[in-house]
């Protein structure tokens, strides 16, 4: 594969508030009331309202900051301080909470199975993504130039100083407990100390970067990506050799400057230039994949899907490009020419089998042809100020700053379709083995933690019981209570361990790859 050119002229300057304008935040000064669109007006667009829900705002002086799709939920940060967890597909909100001082909440979010992380002035916070409640705060040691990115051991942070900063993050389940054995070993790891009940991030590499980090990081398994508006990218392993003397493992740049954020799917980063150019560069290696060219700068962030990148260049608007070639999709009639983009469409919002739906540049819904790039249909949705990009599934999200939000989607399509299906799959293979149906007879009466064993080994599952978490529940352990196992018959596994927790009271959570077993909640 050919590699990017090595080497760049820096940026002379960079507009300080570059890192705090997403594309999900923009216009985001301008307050409105929208009302939510008629039964009619979407009928007539094949649209069906799935549903509304109001997140709590202070007033015209309020705003949302961050509406993102995480998996299943849909997170939003307000400029008051509120973060809020909702079920993506169904509105219900599962916490609301408050962190910080109002008005000090920075629009930059990480979440992992565990946790979400916000920022609020210097302080990162992690919160139970459970429970909504507060796990731990923690001084940053120099201030955040863009959102940190995180998996289920390390965050890593972009800073002010151009240093690249990763930190363990501490094992906590809902009550603050260690467990015996592989559990403290597993504290330990993430920076914990089982003597500590505070537990905090653990610093455990940085490195100084030399460029300006202002756009958030990319990851895959084993790298950090990294690149900076000049457009010279770095890569770096998770796990330094030598966490005292990190250095990057590649170096590349492309030929033009970056102005929008770049995005990935999987192990790939596709990365918008100035040079009117759409990058997509193997994360772990800093080889280019493929290049288009769009014909002119490239304006929003690209929007990615299992089967293709959604880029917007100046002038030349929306385009469909085939995410494993490169090669654009489209080819759109305009007067005794055809085009690779549709110009009307400014940014892409969602997509299914059969349409995309995008904005225009004041904001108006377009409902454009998936296979020939086409505008079929549009909506004056202009007072939904807060644009959400859904690259998860097929849902249309429309969001204003009085807190509203709005679900919609096509009135053929009742199931979400999941566009990262296939990535869900292989970053949680314990969550998949727990969906997969299973036939158990009933057992005989046995030791708890014989029934463990039999799942253990019939399923290759890492189940651990938290001692200490019954300990400080004032509760014996589970594992030498009898309990018959029970009966399921072409059921999710997950069903049957629950049924099987509940002869004890208990419940349990996925960390990481392991099955933790805790006390219920009453």
């Amino acid at each position: 594969m050919p590699s990017v050119r090595s080497i760049v002229p820096a940026l002379a300057g960079l507009l300080l508030f570059g890192p705090f304008l997403p594309a999900q935040i923009s216009r985001k000064e301008i307050f409105s009331r929208p009302e939510v669109p008629s039964k009619e007006a979407l009928a007539r667009l094949n649209l069906r309202l799935a549903w509304r829900a109001y997140v709590p705002t202070d007033g015209g002086k309020d705003a949302l900051v961050r509406v993102e799709l995480i998996g299943k939920d849909l997170v939003v940060l307000t400029r008051s301080g509120t973060v809020q967890r909702m079920d993506a597909e169904t509105g219900k909100v599962y916490w609301r909470t408050t962190v910080g001082k109002a008005y000090t909440l920075l629009p930059f979010l990480a979440v992992n199975n565990r946790s979400v992380y916000v920022i609020a002035n210097a302080k990162m916070v992690g919160l139970d993504r459970v429970t909504g409640r507060q796990k731990w705060e923690y001084d940053l040691p120099s201030a955040i130039s863009a959102a940190p990115v995180v998996d289920e051991e390390q965050i890593y942070v972009p800073t002010s100083t151009t240093r690249l900063a990763a930190f363990y993050l501490p094992f906590v389940t809902e009550e603050s407990v260690d467990s015996p054995g592989e559990v403290n070993r597993r504290s330990i790891l993430y920076g914990g100390d089982p003597s500590d009940r505070s537990p905090r991030p653990k610093p455990t590499w940085t490195d100084v970067t030399n460029i300006q980090l202002v756009f958030k990081p990319l990851q895959t398994a084993t790298t950090i990506f990294v690149i900076s508006p000049s457009g010279k990218g770095l890569g770096y392993p998770k796990i330094p050799r030598d966490p005292t003397a990190t250095s990057e493992i590649y170096s590349l740049a492309t030929d033009g400057k970056i102005r929008v954020a770049p995005n990935s799917f999987g192990d790939t980063a596709y990365v918008g230039s100035d040079d009117a150019a759409l990058y997509a560069i193997n994360m772990n290696t800093g080889k280019l994949r493929w290049r288009h060219i769009a014909g002119t700068p490239i304006t929003r962030t690209p929007a990615t899907t299992a089967k293709d990148v959604y880029v917007t260049s100046d002038r030349e608007g929306l385009a469909r490009i085939d995410r494993e070639s490169g090669d654009a999709m489209w080819r759109i009639p305009s007067g005794r020419s055809v085009m690779n983009a549709n110009p009307q469409a400014d940014r892409f919002l969602a997509a299914n089998e059969r349409f995309v739906y995008a904005s225009d540049s004041s904001g108006r819904l377009l409902i454009l042809d998936r296979k020939r790039g086409t505008r079929l249909s549009m909506l004056d949705t202009r007072a939904y100020r807060v644009p959400v990009v859904n690259e998860i599934t097929d849902r249309l999200y429309l969001a204003a700053n009085d807190g509203l939000i709005v679900c919609l989607h096509d009135r053929d399509q009742v199931d979400p379709i999941r566009h990262r299906q296939i990535l869900e799959d292989a970053s949680s293979p314990v969550k998949k083995i727990l969906e997969t149906k299973v036939d158990e007879p009933a057992g005989k009466e046995m030791f708890f933690r014989d029934a463990l064993d039999d799942l253990r080994r019939k399923y290759k599952l890492k189940i651990i019981v938290a001692d200490n978490a019954f300990k400080n529940a004032m509760l014996e352990s589970p594992n030498d209570r009898k309990v018959v196992p029970p009966r399921s018959e072409n059921k999710p596994l997950k069903d049957h361990l629950q049924k099987l927790l509940k002869l004890i009271d208990a419940t349990y959570q996925v960390v990481d790859q392991v099955i933790l077993i805790i006390p219920g909640k009453g």
